[in-house]
Formats: C-alpha cells, structure tokens, sequence
C-alpha cells in the first residue's frame, strides 16, 4: 500500500489533461503495484486491457530475432538483402547484415517511412524509393535509431525460420513467459479485442481523439484501419511487414510487468556501443544497445542502472524497465499527448513518474 501511495498522487494528476497514465511495479514476493488515471471521454485504461506499445515492442522483436540468427550459424552476419531478395547495399558500404539491422548500426534511416503500404512487395517498395532509404553514415559505422531496420530484421528471421514472424516470437519469447500479447492483435481473444484501449491524441481544443485501435478486425490481425489481414496468405519474410514488428505489439500492462520481470533473463550481448569501432550515439539517449534491449548504465533521469525500452507512437509514450538493484520491474505509461508532441526527448510528465518510482523504491 505505501508503494501505491507514493506513485498513485503523480499518476493521478497526469490524467487528464491526458487521457491516461500508468505506473506499474512488480518486486519479488510482492503482489504487482498498479496506479492508474483516465479522463473522462475516453475508454478507460485498466490493468488487463491490451494497447499499442509502441517501441516497446522492440524487445519482443529484437530477442526473437536473435535467437532465431543463434540458432542459424553465420546468419547474423550475412547479407540481409541476400535472405530477403531485394538489393540492401548502401552507396557508401558493403551490405547490410542482420546484426545492424537489430542493433541500429545499419546506415539504413526513416525519413523517407518505413511503413510498406499493402500490396506492395518489399522489392518494388526498395526499389521505389531507391536512395532515400539510406542515411550518409555506412553501415557499422553509427548508431541510429531506425523502425524500418526492425521490420526487415523480422523478415529475416521469418525466411530462416520458415515461420511467421507472430509464431516465431510466441515460441521464443511470449510463450516462454507466460505473456498474452501479439503483433497487430494476432492471436489475441475476441474479449482482448473488445476491450482494448485506443491511441489518443489532444487535438486543438484538448478533445482526446483516437488514433489507431478505434477499429480492429474480429480475427488475425488488424489493420491501422481495423481492416483484417490473413494471415495465413503471407508468406515467411512477407508476413513480418504486415506484423509492424517494430512498434504493433499489443499487450495489457499486467503482461507488460510479466515481460519486464523475465527482462533479467534474457539475451543481454551488446551488439552497439560507443566503444565499437568508434561507433557513436549522436542522440546521447542510450549507453549501449542490444537485441531489442537498451542499456542505461549511468541514466540522468533515474538513480540507478536500468535495461529496457523506451515507447513513443500516436500519442503514446512510455517504456518498460527492469530496475536490478532493487529487483523491481517497471512499466510507465502515458496516452493522449498533444498533436505534433512527437519528439524522443524525454517529458516532463515521465521525468515525474520516473522520480516518484526511484523515491518510493527507496522507501
């Protein structure tokens, strides 16, 4: 009860003006901690029901492409575009591999979207947009956080496994620990879907609006428009790019704590860090990188190490943690910023609850 205290009065006065915010805590031997506010007007947040978890997902990804590339010798360090069928050979450099592809050391960037519209093959899409995938850094030479690069390490890991990539991850890392959770609600029960929370944002008259989940098909997985995607038609290394395996992932926040707390187990090999062939960090938001896994071993906003991911993606924004010092897992989340608040940076609102987390782990 103390731990709810000391968290649940910041929780409470985030929402509104945001449609939600969340803390939950899970220590060992302890029954989990949940602090939880909704606005009015909007589908209340609750413990068990499922929402967007943006980068969040990240982990899920990340371990089960590695373990898919550890169960395949050389497959980490092949040619990507070899695996997929498509040239992914950056002006400056040789191939990409795997490997970049998960730990954002590429040369591959976002601007100009990762989001390959339905219908479109992985090879036409390439080929339309021709360099304008390509940042000036070659790969392995820089650290830079890029969606695009998960998807294509999810198709990967689907051509070397023969298996879709929802599959592949509820044998390696959701099955495993007991996590109800799917890519773009694949796999989820009908009672998920009915009772999952959309992405909000605060338009101009700070009317919470929803953003994706408004709609979501009955069955296999949904569209941003709710429309049904069968999965069944897709093929390995095409059903990853419907799967938005680098931020679709649904899970509820008491599944959220369930993949935190199996955090400690999981593959921590950094595959980037400052200290790599003179990689580096031009944002200054990690320490190192893993697969799907960011390191914060001396974090400004926290008092101690903490492993994990940050999350931002229509409106939402948090992150899901494990602090080892006080064997203490954590998800934060927030839902409902304002239009056009898309930065990386962190928050005021989230430097809040990482605070009252940190003083009443302390206590």
């Amino acid at each position: 009860m103390a731990l709810h205290e000391a968290i649940s009065g910041v929780v409470s006065g985030l929402a509104p003006p945001l449609a939600h915010a969340a803390v939950a805590i899970s220590r060992a031997g302890e029954d989990p901690v949940f602090a939880i506010a909704s606005a009015d007007g909007v589908r209340p947040l609750a413990r068990g029901r499922a929402f967007r978890a943006a980068s969040i997902t990240k982990i899920v990804t990340g371990q089960t492409v590695w373990a898919v590339l550890r169960d395949t010798p050389g497959a980490a360090d092949a040619d990507a575009g070899a695996l997929l069928g498509v040239d992914l050979t950056h002006p400056k450099g040789g191939p990409v591999t795997p490997r970049q592809l998960i730990s954002h050391t590429s040369g591959l960037w976002d601007e100009a979207g990762y989001l390959i519209p339905s219908g479109q093959t992985l090879a036409d899409w390439v080929g339309e947009m021709g360099p304008a995938i390509w940042s000036p850094d070659p790969p392995g030479t820089l650290y830079r956080y890029c969606n695009l690069g998960y998807i294509l390490a999810a198709a990967c890991a689907e051509r070397l496994a023969g298996a879709r990539f929802d599959e592949l991850a509820q044998r390696h890392v959701l099955g495993p620990n007991g996590i109800e959770a799917g890519f773009n609600w694949s796999g989820m029960s009908s009672a998920a879907r009915e009772e999952r929370v959309p992405c909000y944002r605060a338009g101009p008259s700070g009317r919470q609006v929803t953003q994706i989940d408004d709609d979501v098909a009955p069955t296999d997985a949904s569209g941003p428009n709710g429309e049904r995607i069968v999965l069944d038609d897709l093929a390995p290394g095409v059903a990853a790019l419907a799967l938005s395996p680098q931020g679709g992932l649904r899970i509820s926040l008491e599944n959220g704590l369930r993949l935190a707390r199996a955090l400690p187990s999981m593959d921590h090999t950094r595959l980037w860090s400052p200290e790599m062939g003179g990689m580096d960090d031009p944002t200054g938001v990690v320490d190192a990188y893993g697969a799907g896994l960011m390191f914060h071993d001396r974090p400004d906003f926290y008092p101690r190490p903490l492993i994990g991911h940050f999350a931002n993606a229509y409106g939402f924004c948090g992150g899901l943690w494990f602090d080892a010092a006080r064997d203490a897992a954590l998800v934060i989340a927030l839902n409902g910023l304002p239009e056009g608040e898309d930065a990386d940076t962190l928050r005021p609102e989230e430097t809040a609850l990482f605070d009252a987390v940190a003083q009443a782990l302390e206590d």
